[in-house]
């Protein structure tokens, strides 16, 4: 029987992401508040939702999506008891506002608590069998989609 069944891989690490932002994001974005106190007036509420799969329908935005999209081995350098592997999710923020600005603002202001959080942050499961060190490589934004009455918006 192989030696290598039942590791704690891929699922490990997105529930380690999963509940430290869980723990840690709503004192992340106060402290992000914190330095926008007055202008502009913009919410940035806790997620109500953490999803680890791409197609949820139903959800209450701001939402967090926690998606693995490959993990590389590294058999080269497995050691005689650890795997020096490397997963790549990608952790994204669905969020929502009636006005455009302030869903930039919002936008930018969950990248700075989620960078603040997550980049070079050592995370390991309570019974120490994996730990991962988060590494931000890059931030992407997507499309701004509004129906709203933005004055600005010529539809």
């Amino acid at each position: 029987m192989p030696t290598n069944i039942g590791l704690q891989l891929v699922e490990a690490d997105v529930n380690l992401i999963k509940n430290y932002l869980r723990a840690n994001i709503p004192s992340a974005l106060a402290q992000v508040a914190a330095v926008h106190p007055t202008y502009p007036v913009v919410s940035v509420e806790p997620p109500h939702d953490y999803f680890i799969y791409t197609h949820a329908k139903a959800y209450r935005a701001p939402a967090v999506f926690i998606i693995p999209e490959r993990m590389d081995m590294k058999k080269r350098e497995r050691g005689q008891n650890h795997i020096n592997g490397e997963t790549r999710i990608n952790v994204t923020v669905v969020i929502e506002d009636k006005d455009a600005e302030r869903i930039y603002l919002k936008a930018y202001r969950y990248q700075a608590a989620l960078m603040g959080l997550l980049d070079q942050v050592d995370l390991t499961t309570d019974d120490g069998k994996v730990k991962i060190v988060v590494v931000i490589e890059n931030a992407q934004f997507s499309p701004l989609y509004t129906d709203a009455g933005d004055p600005k918006d010529p539809r």
